[in-house]
């Protein structure tokens, strides 16, 4: 069984890629649209791991997913109820907690465009 701690900087670290996704797509939907081949990217062969996650079929979804389980293993005094007047679902209240920028100089990171940067190997073995 996962640490507290180990379950917290696995969250923490998929949603920094999770951002980083969700902003590469929506960059793409804005200002690319028709020109996806043209979207500037981040040369992410320097950390397999993180380009394997990125480049899946379907990331956005399996983070998600990913972000929800890790919540519901945390106990009770490390989470909040969500509150559904002001978050659709828990999935924006947890993004809303934890907050991009601060999350990033945590784990060194000037921003989520330095996704490559993370170190992931060590926490997803805990969890294989």
């Amino acid at each position: 069984m996962l640490k507290i701690e180990e379950v917290l900087e696995l969250q923490e670290k998929l949603i920094i890629i999770y951002k980083y996704i969700s902003q590469k797509r929506l960059l793409g939907a804005f200002f690319y649209s028709g020109l996806e081949d043209q979207i500037p990217s981040r040369d992410l062969s320097s950390n397999p791991l993180v380009k394997k996650v990125v480049e899946m079929e379907e990331s956005e979804k399996m983070l998600k997913e990913a972000i929800l389980e890790l919540e519901e293993m945390l106990p009770s005094n490390f989470k909040d109820d969500y509150d559904p007047d002001e978050f659709d679902n828990e999935l924006q209240y947890i993004l809303f907690k934890n907050d991009l920028e601060s999350l990033c100089m945590k784990y060194g990171l000037k921003d989520s465009d330095e996704v490559e940067k993370l170190d992931i190997g060590a926490l997803l073995e805990l969890i294989e």
